[in-house]
C-alpha cells in the first residue's frame, strides 16, 4: 500500500506537518518483478491512498494523482496513473494485441484464464489508445533516425479504417521501423522523408516516390512482371516476355557474380554495355505496342531506366525491397484477422505502437520493458525515456 500526503497548503503555502486523513484510493494490478530463481509472470496489487490535511489557516488541501495534461490530438484518451492495469501489464496487453494479433476478446479471455483477472474489452481498448498516446512523442525520434539512414526501404499495403479505404505505410532502416496509416499520397512520404533526404530510397514503382532522385527499384517486382508476360496466353507477347526476362535475368546474375568476386564499382556497367543496349533497344521497339500489359511494363522500365540499372554501377546496392515487405507481412495478417482499425485515434495508436515494438526488436531490446517504462513516465507527465540505443554492431 502506498500513502500520499499533501506537503504544503494549497491556499497559503505553509508546510503541512499533520498527516490528515484518507479521502480516496485505487488499486493497480501490475507485473511484479520476480525473485532470483523464479520464472514466469506474476501479478501483484498495489493500493494507492490519497490523503487530505487541514492547515492552520483553515484550508483543506488534497493530494491528487499524477496525470498528463489533455491533448487535443487524443480526444477522449486520458493518460494518468489512476489505472487498474499498471504500466507493465498494460505493455503485455499491447504486445498481445499488436504483435501477437489477439483480439480484445481473446486478450480478455487470456487474462481471465491465466490470472483470474476479469477485465472488460473496453478497458483493453482504452489501454491500447492510452499506450499509443504515451509513445506518440517518440515518433519524432523515429522520423529523425530514418532521415539519418543511408538506406531506407519503403512500401505500402491496403488498410481499412471503419470501412474507409486507407493504406498502411512502412519505412524501414537497419535499426528503425516506422508505420503510418493514411491515404496513398505524397504527403505521407513528406511527413517522414524531407525533400533533401540524402540516403538511398528502395521502393516499388509507385509514382509518389519518384520525387527522390537517389532512388532504387525493387528488381523482384520487375522480374515478376516479366515472368507474367512470358507466361501470357498471347503467343507473341509471351515470346517478347521470355526475351526480356532472359535479358534481365542475365543482368541480375551478373550482379550476383560481381558481389561474389568483389568487382570494383563501375566495372559491370562497362562489361555489359552491349547487353544493356540490346535490352533497351528491345524495350524501345515495344514502347507503343498494341498489347496493353506489354506496353505498360515496357514503359515502366523506360521511365525508370537509370534508377533500375543503378546496381550495375554499384553491385553492393540491394536488388529487392524484401526488408519493407517483411515488415508489412505481419500486419497484413493482422489486417485479415481484425479487418483494420475503427477510428482515426485507433489507427494512430496502432501505427505508433507497432513502430516502437518493431524498432525495439531490430535494436535487440525487450519491447515489454521499453513500453512499460514509457507508459509509466507518460502517466506521470514526466519526460519519456529515449528509444533503445542502436547496438554497436549495427
Amino acid at each position: 500500500m502506498v500513502h500520499r500526503h499533501p506537503e504544503v497548503c494549497a491556499a497559503c503555502g505553509t508546510r503541512l506537518l499533520v498527516k490528515g486523513r484518507a479521502y480516496t484510493a485505487w488499486d493497480t494490478i501490475d507485473w511484479v518483478s520476480l525473485a532470483p530463481g523464479e520464472a514466469g509472470l506474476k501479478l501483484g496489487v498495489t493500493r494507492t491512498v490519497l490523503h487530505e490535511a487541514e492547515c492552520g489557516c483553515g484550508h483543506h488541501t488534497r493530494i491528487g494523482h499524477d496525470q498528463a495534461p489533455p491533448d487535443t490530438l487524443w480526444e477522449n484518451v486520458s493518460l494518468g496513473e489512476w489505472r487498474l492495469l499498471g504500466p507493465r501489464l498494460a505493455s503485455v496487453v499491447v504486445l498481445l494485441t499488436v504483435r501477437y494479433r489477439l483480439s480484445r476478446t481473446k486478450v480478455k479471455d487470456l487474462l481471465a484464464e491465466l490470472f483470474g483477472l476479469n477485465v472488460s474489452t473496453g478497458l483493453i481498448d482504452h489501454t491500447l489508445r492510452e499506450a499509443g498516446r504515451a509513445v506518440a512523442p517518440l515518433e519524432a525520434e523515429l522520423v529523425a533516425a530514418i532521415e539519418r539512414a543511408a538506406l531506407v526501404h519503403a512500401d505500402e499495403t491496403s488498410w481499412r479504417e471503419a470501412g474507409q479505404a486507407l493504406w498502411l505505410w512502412v519505412f524501414v532502416t537497419a535499426e528503425t521501423v516506422l508505420y503510418q496509416i493514411g491515404y496513398r499520397t505524397q504527403e505521407i512520404i513528406a511527413n517522414v522523408l524531407s525533400a533533401t533526404f540524402p540516403g538511398a530510397l528502395m521502393t516499388d514503382g509507385y509514382r509518389v516516390y519518384r520525387s527522390y532522385p537517389n532512388r532504387l527499384r525493387c528488381w523482384a517486382h520487375l522480374m515478376r512482371k516479366l515472368v507474367g508476360l512470358s507466361e501470357s496466353t498471347h503467343r507473341r507477347v509471351a515470346a517478347i516476355g521470355q526475351q526480356l526476362h532472359a535479358a534481365f535475368s542475365g543482368l541480375q546474375e551478373a550482379i550476383y557474380r560481381a558481389r561474389a568476386s568483389a568487382v570494383p564499382p563501375g566495372t559491370l556497367a562497362s562489361e555489359y554495355a552491349t547487353a544493356i543496349e540490346t535490352f533497351r533497344h528491345t524495350l524501345e521497339r515495344h514502347r507503343d505496342d498494341p498489347h496493353e500489359k506489354l506496353r505498360a511494363v515496357v514503359r515502366e522500365f523506360l521511365l525508370d531506366w537509370e534508377v533500375i540499372l543503378r546496381p550495375l554501377s554499384d553491385p553492393s546496392l540491394p536488388l529487392t525491397n524484401n526488408e519493407a515487405e517483411r515488415a508489412l507481412r505481419h500486419y497484413v495478417i493482422a489486417r485479415r484477422i481484425s479487418h483494420g482499425t475503427r477510428s482515426e485515434v485507433g489507427s494512430r495508436a496502432y501505427a505508433l505502437l507497432a513502430s516502437v515494438i518493431e524498432t525495439c526488436r531490430r535494436r535487440g531490446a525487450v519491447a515489454l520493458d521499453c513500453l512499460g517504462s514509457i507508459i509509466a513516465a507518460a502517466r506521470k507527465g514526466l519526460p519519456l525515456p529515449a528509444l533503445p540505443p542502436i547496438p554497436a554492431f549495427s
